[in-house]
């Protein structure tokens, strides 16, 4: 009497009960999140200070640079990554709005989102008084200002398109005007 089988086994039938159904997500998003990430990580870890003194006098040294804080003197690669992140949460910030109005109802989301962007102004003001050594009230950290910047996208993201362009064009005017007095 044999055990094996003559026939070869279709593995293929018994793995759909397996695979998992196919997310909404958008993976460009979480591509491009984790990019974002690797280097921010990466830049933590001194990986970016290594690759510049490793790389001097070679041709991937104005590469290495790329990675590099600088004074402002031009526009490298690195000037790039905080923008980069604020975009990331820019585009996703519909997708789980949505998500969690599927799930529960808008006074749920806005506890939600104002205990985020609560936490998120804690936490930059917080990790920038250990960076600084002492107090300091600067609301320059990128915690911070993801904070303003949701709940400020998050109160004018149900307006008309008009109303959001005006405040577009407020922001972008006022701005302008004080990088100009400054």
């Amino acid at each position: 009497m044999s055990y094996i089988s003559r026939t070869k086994p279709n593995f293929l039938n018994g793995m759909s009960q397996f695979a998992k159904p196919l997310s909404n997500r958008l993976y460009s998003l979480d591509v491009f999140r984790g990019f974002i990430m690797f280097l921010l990580i990466a830049e933590a870890a001194g990986f970016h200070e290594s690759f510049v003194h490793l790389t001097e006098g070679s041709s991937f040294y104005p590469l290495a640079l790329q990675l590099e804080h600088h004074p402002w003197n031009g526009l490298r690669f690195w000037d790039l990554i905080q923008p980069f992140f604020m975009f990331i949460v820019g585009v996703a910030m519909p997708f789980s709005f949505k998500k969690r109005l599927e799930a529960g109802n808008r006074k749920e989301l806005n506890k939600h989102v104002a205990l985020r962007c609560l936490k998120l102004f804690v936490l930059g003001v917080l990790l920038h008084c250990v960076y600084s050594l002492s107090p300091v009230w600067e609301l320059w950290n990128v915690l911070v200002q993801l904070a303003f910047t949701i709940l400020i996208a998050y109160a004018i993201m149900d307006k008309s398109r008009k109303f959001r362009d005006r405040v577009f064009c407020s922001t972008f005017v006022t701005y302008g005007g004080t990088v100009q007095v400054i």
